[in-house]
């Protein structure tokens, strides 16, 4: 008989003697257990293929891709034993086979502990008999392939109104890219000293290289990048066409560029006129051109004698220098032509003068640009999308009304007349152009600091895109001038906003739903979660705070009486939704009292041009169609409200287009909501929800919202809106979706307004899809006077909310609450990166304490 042994740890030597692959299984490390046991190699964690569902038709070629899955995963252990002796032989399998049977084991690895796998034993290989050393191995299935992460991650709220300071640099720069840095450096020259041009004059940026030396103070340089000598000979220029010319000298003198060279050309016998032209290195800009007459050339006649005229071949002329030839490559052209004009039938050589080619002429500079709105991004990832601003008009004046103060470190020097020192430094004004000029002498990187004490004088020198523009130069040499920079820093001082979203941000390769535990604050009607693509409801965003005390009124029905025609529409005059290439309002329905449908609505079956009207974009492209609207009877003070559109949005194939929208606007004429559905060429239908400034609800390109005919309904109670959109007949996926959305901006308009638009983006009818209006009505709900009442949720009511790929439950204080959670209510999922979660309650509770969890998953 053997004595038994449990396997609890024992005689295990120190972690660090664990082999890098050592295998723990339900939190029992193997060889801490058994020390006789050890870990060779493990494989099956790699690369893991798809599973795929072809379908082949008739005699094509190939087949067709159907389905794509992930199979299960198999990991194999394979390991060894030294046993002292035969009975410990035995124990150890007893041993083994203790630890390792059962299903779904949680497992996880010694060079990867942070993560698991969830399997089952399903294979053993038999160790060779009659040893007390054996190698053998088992295998897991994983019917779950993915590898999760040990431990939650926890997200909360952690803002309060507070200053923050917004420290921001170059570090992680990507060249020619505005993600994640949107920050860039651009060089290039000027005729003369100081900031004399635009920002929009430099054009080339820092190559990623020069970006890399900006990521510390620390002595490594990036230069504006000037020649250190000029050389009046061919290997300063770029030749091209053929080897019959040579560019010899080019430079800038009292406001002229002089160049020199040759040409030698057999046409030169009959070609008489000869031209110097100076362009744009693309040809596309003509600078200017000269008449000029030939000059002898003994050095070329000996080197080309072969050449007609060869003796006779010297170009030398000039043209003005503007300045918008300055920070660009130069075309020089030596012509020989039959034209007195300089055109007609002609022969060129070509060659390029660089910009720094004429270094010894012009001031180097570096220009800065610091975006202020991609700064907030880049400190603070999320931060945009988080507090629901979308425009960058939204976003510039929000830093304009909580910016305190600002300042701009750059560090660096300027060198000219090889020993001379300085470098200048003014800051770009949108009105009024360049500011007074900061500058030192030191011949060592020294700090130049721009500091604004406050908003309005920082914003004077921000673009309406909320960029600063600094530049940094040296001045004009005969020898040498260069600008050297270190390092650059800016700085904001933000007062912080209190949101009611969080960036929930998923360091994993593959999506996963979040977990959520809220605790309630005040009586609360409900409780909603999205984030733009899926959405949780739990309560009733319509219950109020108390009982109204007068009745609601319906304040317009859709006129269908056929002999009325479009009398109760105004056509074309509507607002908009604006945010889609081009919008126009063009075009005409038809007259009800003519087509006279059984069952009314409202249709534009016309003529291209007649029912549509035409695109409004350069190329004719943009979205254009009629557009009906209905103004509300004034003095009806409608603050809370339900509209209902009736519509359809059907397309008989792929191919066809459409858009259309129902909006909502007030008696100053001002969108409050908005739901667009639309579709482009081969793709699926989109749903867009916009409330007031910002989006609440984006879900593009999926097929849920394809043939949709039904109802789309704008409910707003307080300061919370609630649209429901929900296919009724149409022949697509019967989707019932529920949007929530709080905005005291837009609710303190009263609703003065309603209108229909109907589109297509093309230039032809026969793209369009079925949409058409066939119903509208819009009910004022009067609300504000009321007796309290009691709600759903109470002060402190802890709810859960438990999501996986395919459901949601809700618990409320503990207990199933699954019928206060609205059916359409979908997982809300983070997918790798940024994920901004926007919580939504009743306008008249406090914000809930949220915390959110997920586990992180690998592929």
């Amino acid at each position: 008989m053997y004595d038994f042994h449990n396997i609890q740890p024992r005689d295990m030597p120190d972690t660090d003697y664990l082999p890098a692959e050592a295998m723990t299984i339900d939190g029992v490390t193997i060889e801490r257990v058994i020390p006789e046991y050890q870990t060779l190699n493990v494989t099956g964690r790699e690369l893991i293929g798809n599973t795929l569902g072809t379908l082949k038709v008739g005699t094509q070629d190939g087949e067709r891709l159907q389905s794509r899955s992930r199979p299960a995963r198999e990991i194999t252990v394979k390991y060894q034993i030294d046993a002292p002796n035969t009975q410990r032989f035995r124990e150890i399998y007893y041993q083994l086979n203790e630890i390792l049977n059962g299903e779904n084991k949680k497992i996880s690895f010694a060079d990867d502990p942070d993560k698991y796998f969830i399997g089952t034993l399903s294979d053993v290989d038999t160790p060779e008999g009659g040893k007390l050393s054996v190698v053998s191995s088992f295998t897991f299935t994983c019917f779950d392939p993915y590898a999760y992460a040990a431990k939650e991650d926890k997200f909360t709220f952690s803002d309060r109104l507070t200053s923050k300071q917004i420290d921001f640099s170059f570090k992680d720069k990507v060249a020619g890219k505005s993600n994640p840095v949107a920050h860039a450096i651009y060089k290039g020259f000027t005729t003369g000293d100081g900031a004399s041009q635009s920002p929009k004059y430099y054009k080339q940026e820092l190559t990623q290289l020069e970006y890399s030396r900006l990521n510390a103070n620390d002595g490594a340089l990036v230069s504006s990048d000037v020649l250190n000598n000029f050389e009046s000979r061919l290997d300063n220029f770029k030749t091209t066409w053929n080897y019959n010319g040579s560019l010899d000298t080019a430079k800038i003198e009292n406001g002229m560029l002089k160049v020199t060279g040759w040409y030698a050309d057999n046409s030169s016998t009959w070609r008489k006129n000869t031209y110097i032209i100076i362009t744009s290195e693309d040809w596309t800009v003509e600078f200017g051109r000269v008449k000029v007459e030939l000059v002898d050339r003994p050095d070329v006649h000996n080197a080309r004698p072969e050449i007609i005229g060869s003796s006779k071949s010297g170009f030398v002329g000039e043209i003005p220098y503007r300045e918008e030839m300055g920070n660009q490559n130069l075309r020089v052209i030596f012509r020989y032509t039959d034209d007195p004009a300089g055109n007609g039938n002609y022969s060129d050589w070509t060659s390029l003068i660089y910009a720094h080619n004429l270094y010894k002429y012009q001031a180097p500079h570096l220009l800065v640009k610091f975006d202020l709105v991609a700064a907030m991004e880049q400190v603070e990832p999320g931060f945009w999308g988080k507090n629901n601003m979308v425009g960058i008009v939204e976003r510039v004046n929000w830093l304009k009304n909580n910016v305190k103060s600002a300042s701009f470190k750059l560090f660096g020097y300027g060198i000219y007349d090889a020993r001379s020192y300085y470098l200048g430094v003014q800051v770009w004004k949108p009105v009024g152009g360049w500011d007074s000029t900061l500058a030192h002498s030191q011949s060592k990187p020294a700090q130049i600091e721009v500091a604004y004490k406050d908003a309005t004088s920082l914003f004077e020198h921000v673009d309406e895109n909320g960029c600063i523009y600094i530049d940094m130069y040296s001045k004009v040499s005969q020898i040498e001038s260069n600008v050297l920079l270190d390092y650059l820093q800016g700085s904001l001082l933000v007062t912080m906003p209190v949101s009611n979203s969080l960036n929930i941000i998923n360091n994993g390769t593959q999506p996963v739903p979040i977990r959520f535990e809220l605790v309630n604050h005040g009586d609360n009607g409900f409780l909603a979660i999205s984030n733009q693509k899926q959405a949780y409801l739990f309560g009733n965003p319509s219950s109020p705070d108390g009982v109204s005390s007068q009745k609601s009124e319906m304040i317009v029905t859709t006129d269908q009486n056929n002999d009325h025609g479009l009398r109760q529409w105004t056509i074309n005059d509507g607002v908009l939704n604006d945010w889609n290439a081009y919008p126009a309002q063009q075009g005409r329905f038809e007259d009800p009292a003519v087509i006279r449908e059984k069952r009314w609505r409202l249709r534009n079956a016309l003529p291209y041009a007649e029912g549509w009207g035409t695109g409004t974009g350069g190329d004719g492209s943009g979205w254009h169609g009629p557009s009906a609207s209905i103004t509300f009877p004034t003095g009806k003070n409608i603050k809370n409200f339900t509209a209902r559109f009736y519509a359809q949005f059907l397309f008989g194939n792929m191919s066809t287009l459409g858009l259309q929208q129902f909006n909502i606007w007030s008696t100053g004429r001002e969108l409050i909501a908005s739901v667009q559905l639309w579709k482009w060429v081969d793709g699926h239908g989109s749903v867009k929800v916009r409330i007031g400034n910002h989006w609440a609800y984006i879900d593009e390109y999926n097929p849920r919202w394809d043939n949709f005919f039904g109802q789309i309904v704008i409910q707003r109670s307080g300061n919370t809106y609630t649209v429901t959109i929900e296919n009724i007949e149409g022949s697509g996926p019967k989707t019932k979706q529920v949007v929530s959305y709080t905005d005291a901006e837009s609710a303190s308009k009263l609703a003065g307004g309603m209108t229909y638009w109907k589109a297509i983006n093309g230039g032809e009818s026969s793209i369009a899809m079925n949409n058409d209006l066939y119903d509208f009505w819009l009910r004022k709900d009067n609300v504000e006077s009321y007796t309290n009442i009691p709600n759903l949720l109470k002060e402190g009511d802890k709810l859960t909310v438990n999501m996986n790929d395919f459901k949601v439950t809700s618990t409320l204080n503990g207990a199933s609450a699954l019928k206060y959670q609205d059916i359409g209510s979908r997982p809300i999922m983070a997918k790798p990166g940024n994920n901004i979660v926007t919580f939504n309650y009743s306008g008249f509770a406090d914000r809930p304490d949220v915390v959110a969890y997920i586990r992180r998953k690998y592929l």
